[in-house]
Parts: structure tokens; C-alpha cells; sequence
């Protein structure tokens, strides 16, 4: 299990320092009593209890941390606060765990948790869950300690400044408290996501003590080459940034993992590196530790001499009657048996006995010793099973890929051949529909000029047949002169309708927009049409604004008025009148043409703003039926609209809404349908 100071190992040092200065200058009497007053020297109770905090977090001597605690405990009395109250408890459980006083600090630690709550502390609340379950880990009971974990976790997140080398431990004691339960896979989800963390937040020791502890999770379930990548970049790690005692914990493992795949001399390598290090740094337990794995890595050679000798080292280094001690007097049996000195084999069984409980563990362990070339050769025919497999498997997915390729290249052809089928197919209905359209607009074209026109020219014959045979001073010319002028100007009002008919079909018709003035263009339009229809008396009246202007194509406009009048003229009753009105309303401008003759109902309306109905007038006049829809498609060409209402036997009104600014013209914005 890792423990929290080793977590904090090199700010333990400088803030030791801090706190030893602090409290040093706290003593007025030792070097400053001659020249200032209790009063001037005396530290505040906030500072002097963060100094003893400070010094009781990283102090690893329990006495001196004993002596600290109850320095401590008048200073949170006169403090009185819950952080100060919250802070005591935790280090007083902190305290009673080093000294083995279990029950005790569980509930220093249970009597810490309310206080923090209560100033919302989440950082030091993680700390103490993070403590009751390494406690309750200690005692076996890794189900309440995985619990414990859990509010560490939550608290720890909850915190405005995360302490993520504390989120990074908490997920590190996870995974070892659900490797205990056999958990794997939950064991390696949370050293993963403990490892994103610590990369994340680029937090060198966090990730060294994840990847450690994931590489012995792997060695033991067996998967060692995932196991010996992530050994060796804990070791990278530790290397760099000079984290000795997790650089010896990994050489350590990576010696063993090297030992388990038959690979003494890579095992040497860090056994000896670890010796190195243990010396330097003064570990006599890791010395012991490198001596013995030395000792293995000889006797794997089959170098039983000096195995005996690394061994007999580790034997004389060890003080303590501990499982460690046992284990080396276990391998020096095995090792003085290869050399054929049974009676020494003996006495080492024999001492090693002496440590353990039953001598079922001993002979437990003397067999897995005796079996150990046995179990690499079982591992290695094992890399050698799974090495046949990746190359069959590997085989396999080449001639799956292949195979897929094939048939993607294959789907991809179809695909593209049906793509360009598709796109031809689309191009001949097109063709197909362009050539249907064109042949209908030639039989309507033909159906216009045979039966529409043929009438109004057979009607002038008429009237020139007539005024051939009148005299010149015969009072009944000028009715017929009258009649003539009538006629042709309402041929050629449908001529006119014709060809604008013919040009929108064909895309033929270019807006030139400009500025003019309202009024003149719908008086002049209001004169041509009254004439047309004089024999009516119809009256018409405009009130429309002397200075009214708008924006937009003037003969197209005078084209639209002068078909809704002339609809207007020819669909109301002699006498009846027609109103002409514009206004200006925001950005528009609103032409209404409103008259009181036959009307139509809704139906009507709707065919005939689409040129769908065909009526005669009130005296028979004929019509093309597609005035309204041209109307609507020009005005919708300028960026306006229509909007007709209409009633049966209540006459019709429409409006022409255009805007007043300029409006770009495109092709998509003329409906010719």
C-alpha cells in the first residue's frame, strides 16, 4: 500500500522548514526576550495552529507528532472554529493510525467529517476519506474501504481548486482494494482513468504511482507485456523527475517480471540498479531487497556461489523475524541444495519454519521454489501458444482485409456506374420534360393565335368592310372610326400580353429598374385603358400622392396596371367605377385596384392568379386568361406581390405590393410555373 507521506515526500521537506521557522520565531524569550516585549512577539492563535497543522502533516515521528497534537488541541479550543476542530480530529486519527490504535482513529476521523462539512472544506474531507479507507484497507475490509474511496472521490471533486495528486492516490487505492476482491477489470478502469487524470493535469508523480501500480495489476493477471510497458514508463518517469523511492519500487518489479519470462540478465540489470540506488539513498530494506533479487537472478544462471553469497548478505541485513526473512531462508535452502549441502538445506528449512505459522506455507513455498523452472517453461510454451495465434490471427485479418477491399472496390464501381446511370436518367427526363414544355407552349402558342386573335381580326374586317362602303360624310362613320380604335387597341393589349408571355417562358425578359414618379405613369395607363373601353363609361379615379415615388421597372408596371384595369374595365357593367389607390407603408409601396363588377368566388381567384381561367366580359369582350398570371409573375420578378379579394356579383380588388428599395434580380426569382 503507498502511503500519503511518501505522495507528499518533497514538499514534506519544505514545509517541515517553514513550520520549524514559524514556530521558532513563536518563542519570544529565545533570542529576541532583551530587545522586544512578550506582546510584540507573540504570534497570532490562526498562524501558530497552521505551523503545528503544517508540522504535524509531514512529521513521520509519532511522538514528536504526539507532542505536536496536544500543542495543538488549547490552540483550537481558543480558536473555536470548525476548520481548526476539523483539522485536529483528522491529524489526531492521522496519529492514533500510525501508532496502530485503529479504533481510536476511526473516531478521530468520524469526529473530523462533521466540522469539515460544515466550512465545506471538500479538499481536506477527501483527505479524510481517503485515510478511513486506507485504514479500513489495512484491516481487510476492502468493501468499506472501496466505499470510503468513493466519498473521497466525490468530495475531491466537488472542490473549487481540485488537489489532483490526491484524486490521482484515491484512484490508485481503488484499483488496489478492488484487486484484492479479485475485480480486475473495475481495478484497471480506475487506474485508467487515474492515468488520464494525471496526464491531464501533467502531474509527473500521479501518473509514476498510477502506471506502477497498473503494471503489477497486469503481472498479475498475466499480461506482461502490457505489464512490462507500463513498469517501464513508471520507471521513465520516476528516473526523470528523480522519484527515488517509486524508481526502486519499479526496479523491483521490473526484476521480478524479468525473472518470471526467463530473462536474469535484464533482471540483473535492475536488481543491481536498485542496490544502487538503495545505497545512496540509505534504505536498508531495499538494500535487503536487492541483494535477495540479485540472489535470484544468480541462481536462475545457475551461478549457485554467488547466488549463496548475495542471499547470506540479504540473510545477515535482515533484523527482523518478518515474512521477508522467512522468504530469504527459504531461497537459501534452495540454493544450498543446488550446491548439495543438504545439512545447511536443513537448517535454513528449519529456521524458516520457525517464522511462519504452519508448515503447509513452507512447503507451499519450497514447491513453488522446486517448480519454477517448470512455471517458466509453461510461460514461455504459453508466449509461444498466444505468438501462434497473433501470426494466425494477424493472417486472418490480412485475408479479411483483402477480401474487404475487394468487395469495397467492387460496391464502389456498382456504386459509381449507378451514380452516372442515375445522373444520365435525370438528364434524359429533364430533356424529356424540357421537350414536353416546349411542345404544350407550342400548342397553346398555336391555340392563342388561331382562336384568340383570329376573332378581333375577323371583327376589324368587319368594321373595315363597313367603313368602305360609307360615305365620307355619312354620320355614322365616326361610330364605326370609334369602333375600329377599340378594337385594335384591345388586340393589341392581347399581343402584348402574348409576347410577355412568350419572353417569360423563354427566360427572355431583362428588369431595368429605376426611380420615377407614381401618379403619371398610372394616369397615363388609366387614359389608354378608358379609351379601349369608352363605350362602357366607366369612370375611373386615382388618389394617389402628388410626390409618391417608387423603385422599379416602369413598363413592367405599367404592363401589370394596365391588365388590371383593363380586367377591371372589362368585367364591370357600363357606369359602374373604378377606384385607383396607392400608399406608402415601411419599406413598400401598395397600388390597389378595386371595381364593382361580376367578382368571382375563391376558387376563381386562386385559377385565375395562375392562368387557369378564361371569362368573357360584360359585353363579351374576349381574354386569354393569362393577364393575372403574368401580373403575379412580374411583380414577383421585382420582388413584390399580389394579393387579390374578391366576392361574386361584389367586384374584385387587387394590390400590387413592391418594395422601395433595390431588389437584385436572379433568374430563381421568377416562378415559371
Amino acid at each position: 500500500m503507498i502511503s500519503i507521506c511518501q505522495s507528499s515526500y518533497l514538499y514534506g521537506i519544505v514545509g517541515k522548514i517553514v513550520s520549524l521557522l514559524i514556530l521558532i520565531l513563536m518563542m519570544p524569550g529565545l533570542f529576541f526576550a532583551k530587545s522586544s516585549t512578550p506582546q510584540q512577539l507573540q504570534q497570532p492563535p490562526r498562524q501558530t495552529a497552521d505551523a503545528y497543522i503544517n508540522l504535524l502533516r509531514e512529521e513521520k515521528d509519532t511522538a514528536k507528532a504526539a507532542a505536536h497534537l496536544r500543542e495543538l488541541k488549547p490552540l483550537a479550543q481558543k480558536i473555536n472554529q470548525p476548520y481548526y476542530w476539523g483539522k485536529y480530529h483528522w491529524l489526531q486519527g492521522r496519529v492514533a493510525n500510525a501508532k496502530q490504535r485503529y479504533v481510536q482513529a476511526l473516531r478521530s476521523y468520524f469526529a473530523a467529517i462533521p466540522y469539515l462539512q460544515r466550512k465545506q472544506t471538500y479538499n481536506h474531507l477527501s483527505a479524510v476519506y481517503l485515510d478511513l479507507g486506507s485504514l479500513y484497507a489495512r484491516l481487510r475490509n476492502h468493501h468499506k474501504a472501496i466505499e470510503y474511496y468513493h466519498n473521497g472521490l466525490y468530495f475531491g471533486k466537488q472542490a473549487a481548486n481540485r488537489n489532483t495528486p490526491q484524486l490521482v492516490m484515491l484512484y490508485a487505492y481503488l484499483a488496489q482494494s478492488h484487486e484484492q476482491l479479485y475485480q480486475f477489470k473495475a481495478a484497471l478502469k480506475y487506474l485508467n482513468t487515474g492515468e488520464k487524470l494525471a496526464t491531464a493535469a501533467q502531474s509527473p508523480r500521479g501518473l509514476c504511482e498510477i502506471l506502477s501500480e497498473k503494471g503489477r495489476l497486469l503481472q498479475a493477471q498475466q499480461q506482461y507485456s502490457a505489464a512490462f510497458t507500463a513498469l517501464q514508463r513508471a520507471q521513465t518517469l520516476a528516473y526523470k523527475h528523480r522519484f527515488r523511492q517509486f524508481e526502486m519500487q519499479n526496479l523491483q518489479a521490473l526484476c521480478l517480471l524479468e525473472l518470471y519470462l526467463g530473462k536474469p540478465d535484464a533482471a540483473w540489470n535492475h536488481a543491481l540498479r536498485q542496490q544502487q540506488l538503495a545505497r545512496v539513498l540509505r534504505d536498508s530494506t531495499y538494500l535487503i531487497i536487492s541483494n535477495h533479487l540479485l540472489a535470484r537472478t544468480f541462481f536462475k544462471r545457475n551461478q549457485y556461489d554467488s547466488a549463496f553469497q548475495y542471499n547470506s548478505l540479504a540473510l545477515k541485513m535482515t533484523q527482523d523475524a518478518d515474512t521477508s526473512k522467512r522468504r530469504i531462508h527459504l531461497f537459501q535452502a534452495a540454493i544450498v541444495e543446488k550446491q548439495g549441502d543438504l545439512e545447511k538445506s536443513w537448517f535454513h528449512l528449519e529456521e524458516a519454519s520457525k517464522l511462519v505459522a504452519t508448515k503447509n506455507d513452507l512447503w507451499e513455498e519450497i514447491n513453488v521454489l522446486r517448480n519454477e523452472e517448470e512455471l517458466r517453461q509453461k510461460i514461455e510454451a504459453k508466449l509461444n501458444g498466444e505468438k501462434a495465434l497473433r501470426k494466425w490471427l494477424l493472417y486472418g485479418c490480412g485475408l479479411l482485409l483483402f477480401l474487404g477491399l475487394g468487395y469495397w472496390i467492387r460496391a464502389r464501381f456498382k456504386q459509381q456506374s449507378n451514380r452516372l446511370l442515375s445522373a444520365q436518367n435525370e438528364v434524359i427526363e429533364g430533356q424529356k420534360l424540357e421537350l414536353e414544355e416546349m411542345s404544350q407552349m407550342k400548342n397553346q402558342l398555336f391555340a392563342i393565335v388561331s382562336h384568340d386573335l383570329r376573332s378581333p381580326l375577323l371583327s376589324m374586317r368587319v368594321v373595315l368592310d363597313t367603313l368602305k362602303k360609307l360615305a365620307p360624310t355619312d354620320s355614322e362613320r365616326p361610330w364605326w372610326m370609334e369602333r375600329l380604335y377599340q378594337q385594335s387597341a384591345k388586340t393589341g393589349l392581347l399581343l402584348e400580353n402574348l409576347l410577355c408571355w412568350a419572353n417569360l417562358q423563354m427566360n427572355n425578359y431583362f428588369v431595368e429598374q429605376e426611380r420615377f414618379l407614381l401618379l403619371p405613369l398610372v394616369q397615363e395607363v388609366t387614359e389608354a385603358v378608358a379609351l379601349v373601353y369608352a363605350d362602357k363609361s366607366i369612370q375611373v379615379s386615382i388618389q394617389i400622392d402628388n410626390d409618391l415615388e417608387m423603385y422599379g421597372d416602369p413598363a413592367m408596371i405599367r404592363m401589370a396596371l394596365r391588365n388590371i384595369l383593363a380586367n377591371a374595365c372589362k368585367f364591370s357593367d357600363e357606369g359602374q367605377s373604378v377606384l385607383v389607390s396607392a400608399v406608402q407603408t415601411g419599406g413598400h409601396v401598395s397600388i390597389s385596384i378595386q371595381d364593382q363588377g361580376m367578382g368571382m368566388d375563391c376558387a376563381q381567384l386562386d385559377k385565375a392568379l395562375h392562368g387557369q381561367l378564361r371569362r368573357d366580359g360584360t359585353k363579351g369582350e374576349l381574354g386569354l386568361g393569362i393577364g393575372l398570371s403574368l401580373v403575379r409573375r412580374f411583380i414577383e420578378h421585382q420582388g413584390g406581390s399580389l394579393e387579390g379579394e374578391s366576392e361574386p356579383d361584389q367586384g374584385c380588388t387587387f394590390t400590387i405590393v413592391l418594395p422601395q428599395q433595390n431588389f437584385q434580380y436572379s433568374p430563381e426569382n421568377l416562378n415559371i410555373g
